[in-house]
């Protein structure tokens, strides 16, 4: 799969990249090669973060067996 990265240089001469298909992933670099390089460890950390996320929300909703709450006589 193919990303739109948006990078654009600050203020203090570093550059600042996000990702337009993952919005979570944002970086900084010094240079534009470092900045390239950060975004593709940011994209692929969120990726990754987000498909271990979505296999452990499936597990947590598997429902506990239901417990006896009716009080005794």
């Amino acid at each position: 799969m193919e990303y739109t990265a948006i990078i654009r240089k600050t203020e203090d001469g570093w550059y600042a990249a996000k990702c337009a298909q993952v919005p979570e992933a944002i970086t900084q670099g010094r240079t534009l090669e470092e900045v390239k390089e950060n975004l593709i460890d940011a994209i692929e950390l969120v990726l990754q973060t987000n498909e271990y996320s979505k296999n452990e929300n499936a597990i947590s909703f598997i429902a506990p067996p239901k417990q006896n709450t009716t009080p005794p006589n």
